[in-house]
């Protein structure tokens, strides 16, 4: 507990938590939590593992590739064409060139 709320304070503080998505996330899991104990007391326990082991291989592959991702995006030059990391998909006003008049 002590790790997530510090965790909570960090983030938080840095503005880096969306509140609807938390709020939306946080209550579906309350709601759903009764039924889910429910639906998988009816399965084997080997096959629950079984099936999670499964899951947890097909998804280790993507923790090293979001870092290569995320290095990438922030080398790629703003131009908007290979993402730039920026969010602002090249839309930032460039200064007009001079007038010759």
């Amino acid at each position: 507990a002590g790790v997530g709320l510090s965790g909570m304070a960090s983030f938080g503080s840095a503005g880096a938590v969306d509140l609807l998505a938390s709020a939306a996330l946080a209550s579906t899991a309350m709601l759903t939590a009764r039924f889910g104990a429910r639906f998988t007391g009816k399965f084997n326990p080997v096959q629950l593992q079984r099936a999670f082991a499964a899951f947890q291989l097909a998804v280790a592959p993507m923790v090293p590739l979001k870092g290569v991702l995320v290095r990438r995006s922030k080398q790629s030059p703003g131009d908007g064409v290979g993402g730039g990391g920026g969010g602002g998909g090249g839309s930032e006003a460039a200064a007009p060139p001079p007038s010759s008049t």
